[in-house]
């Protein structure tokens, strides 16, 4: 789930500095995105299903709130340029 919201803000963050940088960001982390939850899809199988459909819901959803958290923050820093360079380059390094 770490993953996810780092990647969610990966994108907020892309998409408030340039949106086709944002759009291919999104794109790419769709892909990767798509194999991880195959594979989650694939281990928690074994499980109830309502556990497994709350295990696997909670993925996508943290990737929505770390994007929005990362346009929040990135919006927030827009009028500090030091600031704004800091947290780009946090989120392109996570």
């Amino acid at each position: 789930y770490v993953d996810s919201v780092m990647d969610g803000l990966l994108i907020g963050v892309t998409i408030i500095a340039g949106s086709r940088a944002g759009l291919m960001m999104a794109i790419a982390l769709c892909v990767e995105m798509g194999f991880l939850g195959i594979t989650f899809a694939q281990s928690v199988a074994p499980q109830p299903r309502g556990k497994a459909l709350v295990a696997v819901a909670v993925g996508p959803a943290c990737l929505l709130v770390g994007a929005l958290l990362g346009g929040l923050l990135t919006s927030t820093l827009s009028s500090d340029p030091a600031a704004l360079v800091g947290c780009t380059a946090f989120g392109v390094s996570a």
